[in-house]
């Protein structure tokens, strides 16, 4: 009977919608304030999958495969038109019952498959940004041993052929960054108008890098256990990322290195037996002022080495990749109503004077003396915007019947 307990670590990032109403402008004396957003806008996520097929030779008589792991590294994702392309690593790690002259042994296979995949999807554009996240289960990745030749004299193979066979699971998302213009301000040449604003949040990224790093740590077994003669491999390794923040331009990563040793008892009749580590760690790297506290990390096992010391200690090295996704939010400002309530009385004078003070824009100015920004520019040719200092502006108001 075998008992199984887990703990599952859920981490969630959100990404929220916002609509702003296009607002209709009917009065031709309604001046408005119109102003560039750039929002990014998600317009394509999904789940697909492709296959890994290699056959290596073993080199030597193989007579079971005993459990198989690996680590995959996502090393690059770009965006085409119609498609994607993912590249990195897939490291696999299979335990081999093996049998020689003398004596059935225990060995390690390792190898390191290098993948390059382009995966369809209409919806993709050249200059879209996509984020991927690979992944194999370890029902997926498999170690598969082939039956030995046999020669027509009847001499069997000494040795064996491998065929490592997987499947690589990709969730990814798409962004596409797009302008838009909303009305930030309005005044009416008329009449007095009421506004009614609204805020809203806009995101976009700031920058994606990745971070080598080294976990380590150890773990002692008990007195009542067995020593440790040889370990044989690792399972179970993941990395949760517990916390991320940035200060200073210094980024510190913050979490637990997991991972499962197996390996064989220093007895007279030696068994397989395992231990469990839980490895604290925190990682600082620096990464400038282009980071603030808005990011996102993820953590990828590049490769791993686990040790057996004195007989009762196990020494595990973690190859760490972090991945790392800043972003920037700002909140923007736009009137979702315009009001025209009273009348403004006309004014009795054809020379209008107003001293707009050192940072005024040509809006500023317009919305003051209630003019367009047209006719302004046209008396004042020389105004540089925003002032760099205080200047005495003219407007000659034409007689409305000429």
């Amino acid at each position: 009977t075998a008992k199984l307990t887990a703990t599952i670590n859920l981490k969630l990032d959100g990404i929220d919608t916002e609509s702003v109403e296009e607002v209709e402008v009917e009065s031709p004396s309604v001046e408005v304030d119109m102003q560039e957003v750039t929002t990014n806008k998600v317009i394509a996520t999904g789940t697909k999958s492709f296959n890994i097929s290699e056959e290596y030779d073993a080199k030597t008589n193989v007579k079971k495969v005993l459990l198989t792991s690996h680590h995959l590294e996502l090393k690059n994702v770009s965006a085409g038109t119609g498609y994607f392309t993912v590249e990195g690593d897939l490291l696999v790690n299979a335990l081999l019952e093996v049998e020689n002259e003398e004596e059935t042994t225990l060995k390690n296979f390792i190898q390191t498959i290098s993948f390059k995949e382009e995966i369809e999807d209409d919806l993709i554009e050249k200059d879209d940004r996509v984020y991927a996240y690979a992944y194999a289960r370890p029902q997926d990745v498999k170690v598969i041993l082939s039956m030995p030749e046999v020669s027509e004299e009847g001499i069997v193979n000494a040795t064996s052929t491998l065929q490592v066979q997987a499947e690589i699971m990709v969730k990814y998302l798409a962004e596409r960054t797009s302008t838009a213009e909303v009305i930030t301000d309005a005044f009416s040449m008329t009449n007095k108008t009421n506004l009614v604003s609204e805020t809203f949040l806009t995101a976009k990224p700031t920058k994606v890098d990745k971070f080598g790093a080294t976990v380590e740590g150890q773990t002692v077994i008990s007195d009542d256990e067995p020593r440790i003669a040889k370990v044989c491999a690792v399972v179970n390794e993941h990395m949760l990322v517990a916390n991320a923040n940035v200060n200073d331009g210094e980024l510190t990563v913050e979490g637990v290195a997991y991972a499962t040793v197996v390996y064989l008892t220093d007895d007279d009749v030696p068994q397989l037996n395992s231990v469990d580590l839980e490895i604290p760690y925190s990682n600082k790297f620096d990464v400038g002022a282009e980071y603030n506290q808005n990011v996102f990390v993820s953590a990828d096992i590049v490769d791993l080495d686990a040790k057996a010391r004195k007989g009762k200690e196990v020494n595990v090295t973690f190859d760490v990749c972090f991945w790392v996704f800043g972003y920037d939010t700002e909140t923007q400002i736009a009137v979702k109503e315009i009001e025209l309530t009273e009348a403004l009385p006309k004014s009795q004078y054809s020379l209008e004077m107003y001293i707009a003070p050192k940072g005024s824009t040509l809006w500023d100015i317009s919305k003051h003396m209630l003019v367009t920004e047209d006719v302004l520019l046209s008396q004042n040719p020389e105004l540089v915007f925003p002032l760099e200092a205080a200047k005495t502006i003219v407007y000659f108001r034409q007689n409305e019947n000429s």
